[in-house]
């Protein structure tokens, strides 16, 4: 018994080494997570005002003909294509306020021909505002919500705005419990930069993140993967503004299907880009054109006007609403 009692010491007290040293990674590990979100908050902290002008081109798979509910073709041997379109993007913040507005080309129904097509919403602080036109058809809304339309928060154009101003915001909308989030990896080339690699899963999939630690933790890359398929692979890369640090260049965004199959490419480049500056009001107001049919949203339910020649929003039945409306969609 005796000469067996130093051996039992000795495995102990390796045991007892690997354990503590398990520990001290655990801790380790839980700390970098918290540093990534300290430097998260403190970079949306930072952010009072701003304004970007990007560039916009998507290519996604089109079905030039009649489309079911999910946007499938209804008729067997349809024309599905991979087609391009550009638009011109503004996306707007100001203490709470939002403002997005894009403008540039949108298929017709049955994707039959190119039209132009604008977009416009605004969050007032109080109120959201819509505008949608889209060749001929032009329709407004209104409602008092007092919290931001989810387009001005969840859309993808402007993924990559959101996820360098509020990077936890954004992957909590996208599922992610960020304070769970683990490390997979602290030293894994990305785009050409060390970063740390983080990862959350549930049993719906697997996100990545893939952090730069020499710039604030700035996310530089992001996938989801469920069922062991790509649904998502988002790309950022920055710039070092004069007056801010680093802001948002370009970013491009990678979608797929549950088979796998990309179903949709989409390129951002910023144009100009300021931070911290007093912005224009007009940026979060919305003008509708004389004759537009507008749905406001009302305590008491919905109220149906249409932009008259003085300015003011003349009352109409719902009958008279959908009649305009409808001969703006012929």
């Amino acid at each position: 018994m005796v000469r067996f009692f130093p051996m039992a010491l000795c495995v102990l007290s390796i045991l007892a080494f690997f354990s503590a040293t398990e520990g001290l990674r655990a801790e380790t590990d839980e700390q970098t997570v918290k540093a990534i979100l300290r430097d998260w908050a403190a970079r949306h902290d930072s952010m009072r005002t701003f304004h970007y002008v990007c560039a916009l081109a998507t290519v996604e798979k089109v079905v030039h003909g009649p489309t079911d509910p999910f946007g499938s073709p209804i008729h067997p041997g349809e024309n599905v294509a991979e087609e391009a379109l550009t638009k011109t993007m503004t996306f707007s913040y100001d203490n709470g306020k939002l403002a997005w507005r894009e403008e540039g080309e949108q298929w017709s129904e049955g994707a039959q021909s190119k039209v132009p097509f604008l977009s416009h919403y605004v969050f007032n602080g109080k109120d959201n505002f819509e505008r949608m036109q889209q060749a001929k058809y032009l329709e407004g809304r209104i409602d008092h919500r007092n919290k931001p339309d989810s387009a001005l928060i969840s859309a993808v154009d402007h993924w990559p705005i959101w996820v360098t101003f509020d990077p936890a915001g954004v992957f909590k909308r996208k599922g992610v419990e960020v304070e769970k989030m683990r490390i997979a990896s602290r030293d894994v080339e990305c785009d050409g930069f060390k970063c740390i690699e983080v990862v959350w899963a549930n049993k719906r999939g697997v996100a990545h993140i893939f952090v730069d630690a020499a710039r604030g933790h700035l996310p530089v890359k992001f996938v989801t993967e469920g069922n062991g398929k790509v649904g998502t692979d988002f790309h950022i890369k920055y710039k070092q503004q004069e007056d801010f640090g680093w802001v948002l260049s370009e970013s491009f965004v990678r979608l797929y299907d549950s088979r796998g199959e990309k179903t949709t490419e989409r390129d951002v480049v910023v144009q100009n880009c300021e931070i911290n500056k007093k912005l224009n009001k007009k940026l979060f107001e919305i003008d509708f054109p004389v004759g537009t049919p507008i749905t406001e949203q009302t305590p008491d339910g919905e109220r149906y006007s249409v932009r008259d020649a003085d300015g003011s929003m003349k009352s109409v039945s719902k009958d008279r609403f959908d009649a305009i409306r409808n001969a703006g969609a012929r």
